[in-house]
């Protein structure tokens, strides 16, 4: 098999893959909303970076990606590489959790820091602001790298001794004159 099946076919593989779209969430937006004048709704898009959350989820999943990258093997999964993914994990699912349940009065000054000179957010209406992708994808992403962990931690446990490396196991020593059974 190539290497880029080996690759593929690996969970440290897909836990790599994984890591890269959890990173890319920088680049997507958060939240969008919409603006009315003349009530013709003009959409746009809260950029990660608005409000902290923004950038430790992808500063997380990006410094995983380069922790698996440096140390990737397709041959055998150490302990602490679930140990990893599981801290990595629940880390972006909860601080994606947590920007979703912000308060109200938060998401209005975020908003107004964000709003044209002399613009105000006062209110927001629920039909026009709804969580991006950017948020969705950071969840996903962490709930699948705990799946990854999980079926790792399997893999570690079921592990056969003929996998997991030659072992020497010492065989007790006879008594001069004891017969064999």
């Amino acid at each position: 098999m190539s290497y880029i099946g080996r690759f593929i076919a690996s969970t440290a593989g897909w836990a790599v893959v994984l890591c890269l779209l959890g990173a890319s969430t920088i680049a997507m937006p958060w939240r969008l909303y919409a603006l009315l004048p003349a009530f013709q709704p003009e959409w746009r898009g809260l950029p990660a970076t608005a409000t902290w959350h923004g950038v430790v989820v992808p500063t997380i999943y990006g410094v995983t990606c380069l922790v698996l990258i440096a140390t990737f093997s397709t041959e055998w999964v150490p302990v602490w590489k679930p140990l990893l993914l599981v801290l990595a994990g629940a880390g972006g699912t909860v601080c994606s959790a947590m920007y979703g349940l912000q308060s109200n009065e938060t998401l209005i000054e975020v908003f107004n820091r964000r709003m044209p000179a002399g613009a105000r957010v006062t209110a927001l209406v629920e039909d026009y602001h709804m969580l991006g992708p950017g948020f969705y994808v950071g969840c996903g992403v962490g709930v699948a790298l705990l799946l990854l962990a999980a079926l790792q931690i399997r893999g570690i446990l079921f592990r056969s001794p003929v996998s997991a490396g030659p072992r020497e196991f010492p065989l007790p020593e006879r008594a001069p004159g004891q017969a064999e059974r």
